[in-house]
Formats: C-alpha cells, sequence, structure tokens
C-alpha cells in the first residue's frame, strides 16, 4: 500500500468510525440538548444492551471473517455462506424465546416493555456493521465503506430529530425508533452488497474453524462490552438514570480517542497482516508506535481542553460529568494499547488468550466497582476503567513476549508517554490552571507533544525498505 493510499484509508476510516458513531456523537452534541439526563440514562443503559444482544444472537462468529479472509485459500462465497446462515438461526431462535418471555425479559434489563424488539433491531444492525467493515476493509474499499455507513448514520440522525419535534413526552423513543428502524435497512444492504459473492455455500469445515476462532472469543467480548458499559448498569441501580446519564456524557467524551485508534488499526490492518505473514515485524512495531502516538496526542488533548470545550457544546445540566473526561482518557491511552496488540493474539489463532485477559479484567473491574462506586459514586467508576485497561494493555505484553514469542514487544516509551499524562492530569486538576498563562502553558505542552506523533507518522507512512527479521 502506497503512502497516498495508507493516509486516504485512514481518512476513509476515521470517516467510517465517526459515521459508525453518530448516535453516540450525536447523543453528546444534540441529543443532551432534547432530554432530560434520566432519559439520556434510559438511551445509555439501551446501548449497554445492544453488543450484549448481539454477541449472544451471533454466537459472535461474525468476528471470524475478518481473520480467515485474509487468507489466500480463502473463497469469498463459501466464507460468506458459513458466516451468515448459522447466524440467521441462531437469531431466530433467540427472538422467538425473548418474544415468550417478553416481560422476564423487560424487567432483567430494566427496560420498557415494548422496547426489547427494538434491541433486535438494533442487534442485527450492529452485526450488519462489523460484517460490512470487515469485507470491505480487507478488500480496500473504504470509500464505499464510509459512503454506506455515513447514509445510514445520516438517515437516522434526521429521523430522530423529526421526532423530537414530533413527540411531546418520552423523547428518548425518537432516538429508539430511528436507530431501530435505519439498522434494519442497513441489514438488508448488506446482503444486497455480499450478493455480489454469490453462489453463497455452506462448509461444516469451515464452520468449524470458524467456531474455534469466534466462540472462545465470546467471554472476550462479552467483557469488553461490560467494562465499556455496565458501569452505567450498577450506577443505575445505585443512583438511579440521572447519574447514569450524567456519566455517560463524561465516559463519551473521554473515550473519543479510541475512535480514533479503531480507524488507524483498521486502515492498517492489511498491512499488518501482510508483515506479520512476512515476519517483518520492525513494520509492526513501528505502524503500532504511529498508532500509539496519534492517540497519546488526543488524550492530551482530551486532557488539557476536554472539560472546556464541553462546557461550550453540552448543556450545563451535565456539567459534572466533565470533570470525569481526564480520567477516562487515561483509561482510554490504556485501551488503545491493548488493541494495538491484541492484533498479534488474533493473528495466530489463540483467541482464548484474549478471553483470559478480558474476563480477568472485568472480574477486576466489578470487584473495584463494588467498593468504589458506593464511596465515589461515578468517580469510581471511572476510575475502575483505568485500571482494567491498565490491566488488560499489561496483560496483552506479557502474553505476547512470555508465551507468544514472535517477536519481543517494549513498553518503555509507551510507560513514558502514561507518566506524562498522569502529570498533566494532576497538574491540570490540583494546579487549576487559568487565564491566559494556563492557555499558553497548556497550548505550549500539546505542541510538543503534536511534534513528537509528527515525527512517528512520518516514519510509519514513509518506512525504510522492509528487511526481514527473524525472531
Amino acid at each position: 500500500m502506497t503512502s497516498r493510499r495508507m493516509i486516504l484509508h485512514t481518512i476513509n476510516h476515521l470517516g467510517v468510525v465517526a459515521a459508525s458513531k453518530v448516535m453516540p456523537l450525536a447523543s453528546l452534541l444534540i441529543y443532551s440538548r432534547f432530554l432530560a439526563p434520566a432519559e439520556y440514562g434510559i438511551v445509555s443503559l439501551f446501548v449497554s444492551y445492544i453488543w450484549i444482544f448481539g454477541i449472544v444472537l451471533s454466537l459472535n462468529l461474525h468476528t471470524a471473517i475478518g481473520r480467515f479472509i485474509y487468507e489466500k485459500t480463502a473463497q469469498a462465497g463459501e466464507l460468506i455462506g458459513t458466516t451468515l446462515l448459522p447466524i440467521g438461526a441462531t437469531f431466530v431462535i433467540g427472538m422467538i424465546a425473548a418474544a415468550w418471555g417478553l416481560d422476564r425479559v423487560a424487567t432483567l434489563l430494566n427496560l420498557p416493555r415494548f422496547t426489547v424488539p427494538l434491541l433486535f433491531a438494533m442487534a442485527a444492525g450492529q452485526i450488519a456493521e462489523s460484517l460490512l467493515i470487515q469485507v470491505l476493509t480487507a478488500r480496500e474499499r473504504s470509500g464505499n465503506l464510509f459512503s454506506a455507513i455515513a447514509l445510514r448514520s445520516g438517515t437516522s440522525l434526521a429521523v430522530t430529530l423529526v421526532l423530537f419535534h414530533t413527540l411531546s413526552s418520552e423523547r428518548y423513543l425518537a432516538v429508539l425508533w430511528a436507530e431501530a428502524a435505519t439498522n434494519v435497512l442497513f441489514t438488508a444492504y448488506l446482503l444486497l452488497v455480499l450478493s455480489t459473492d454469490r453462489p453463497w455455500s455452506f462448509s461444516l469445515s469451515r464452520l468449524r474453524s470458524f467456531a474455534s476462532y469466534s466462540i472462545p472469543l465470546i467471554p472476550y467480548m462479552l467483557s469488553l462490552t461490560l467494562i465499556s458499559q455496565f458501569d452505567r448498569v450498577m450506577l443505575d441501580r445505585a443512583f438511579g438514570k440521572e447519574t447514569t446519564g450524567i456519566f455517560s456524557i463524561g465516559y463519551n467524551l473521554g473515550i473519543l480517542l479510541v475512535m480514533v485508534a479503531g480507524a488507524l488499526i483498521n486502515a492498517l490492518n492489511p498491512r499488518f497482516f501482510s508483515a506479520m505473514g512476512n515476519q517483518r515485524y520492525d513494520d509492526v512495531r513501528r505502524d503500532a508506535r504511529a498508532v500509539f502516538s496519534v492517540c497519546a496526542f488526543c488524550s492530551f488533548a482530551l486532557v488539557l481542553f476536554g472539560p472546556a470545550l464541553a462546557g461550550l457544546v453540552i448543556f450545563q445540566q451535565y456539567e459534572e460529568g466533565f470533570a470525569l473526561i481526564p480520567l477516562i482518557a487515561v483509561g482510554g491511552l490504556a485501551s488503545v494499547v491493548f488493541q494495538i496488540w491484541a492484533r498479534v493474539i488474533f493473528y495466530s489463532k489463540r483467541t482464548y488468550q484474549l478471553s483470559i485477559i478480558a474476563v480477568s479484567a472485568v472480574v477486576l473491574k466489578i470487584g473495584l466497582n463494588l467498593l468504589f462506586i458506593p464511596v465515589l459514586g461515578f468517580w469510581g467508576a471511572a476510575l475502575t476503567t483505568l485500571l482494567a485497561y491498565g490491566f488488560m494493555a499489561a496483560a496483552v505484553v506479557v502474553v505476547i513476549n512470555v508465551d507468544l514469542k514472535l517477536f519481543r514487544v517494549s513498553v518503555a516509551e509507551e510507560a513514558v508517554w502514561f507518566s506524562c499524562l498522569g502529570a498533566v492530569v494532576a497538574m491540570e486538576r490540583f494546579m487549576n490552571l487559568q487565564g491566559s498563562v494556563g492557555l499558553a502553558l497548556k497550548a505550549a505542552v500539546l505542541i510538543v507533544v503534536m511534534a513528537i506523533t509528527a515525527r512517528a507518522v512520518r516514519q510509519c507512512i514513509q518506512p525504510s525498505a522492509a528487511q526481514k527479521i527473524t525472531p
């Protein structure tokens, strides 16, 4: 991939991530103006359950295609048919089971009864989005991918705004109805796009390969969802939906840099698999350094200017949550380290190791939440987010260095970044830098970080001649 094409794909994937996150982004900047904190809490709680439903109803099989599609012997029709048939079957079974015990499911989720069917529609759309991203990323068709997801998200936003002006009460339903309808349409679009690979076929041996890869990832995927979303469930039960809504605003703003990481990682995935297959491990390290540096810059920007900028664009009824942004941003950067190096384990197909790491992090987080949330409220949830992601980042590096031993990963440079970022967080928290002097100091820090980031990015897009490195 040439430097120009890589930059273009990165921009497209940034657009894809932004478009796919229109609902949470619009929740921050637009929907919060129409919704009271308690209503925003309902929307946040609803979103927390979408991926849980998607993982369970698909048996997580949709994640396998993104790994096996890079194998030279893979037949597109066989990959797609073997993915869609079992997912469709389990989805139908799940819908029948939920309809049979609808009241029980609604009570368990602490959601209104009539919103449960909307969960299925939105889960189907999320699975469809995951499949489309994996297939079109592998085929380097990021422009088509961006167009499709932007159209879906733009339509959902427009319909939501129309419904906001139609509904006089329970305006959170505008978000849910619009998202459910557009996700159903997007699922139909996925089937249309994939129809060009027909005839689809089903392979039992391929399904066994998918299952051996994807099913061990179910605890991993569920755990990631629990780490990022279960705080809201616990806060909802302990303090109510208003506190949940305020926390969600701060969390969603602080974790924005993870969107940047996702875009960069997706854009570099074809290059990553090529480098791993040819044992060009220096290229893998260099690209990882560039992704981390860009995200570190975003993290510094959020820590230094996030709360102030949030106060300019979001209603003051959510102001309590703005102070959480720096702490969440540090946790988000730890999550980026995990995402960067988890790909090596995905490449090795030893996905059970990721599940062990993620489940351990969930146990740690929930245990700490039980201790800290009753005492510190949403500050406790923010702190445990940082600790959980920090544990996962450290664990994945240990697994690569101690068990896989394909090549050695050093995080000494990342440790320096985190130390500096921690110092900035402490400075911002306790020194309360305000006025022109404080603004100038913050800007100077960010300029230095930007210069370091630019150097890492230049090395990534203009690499030296690839040299085969033996482990």
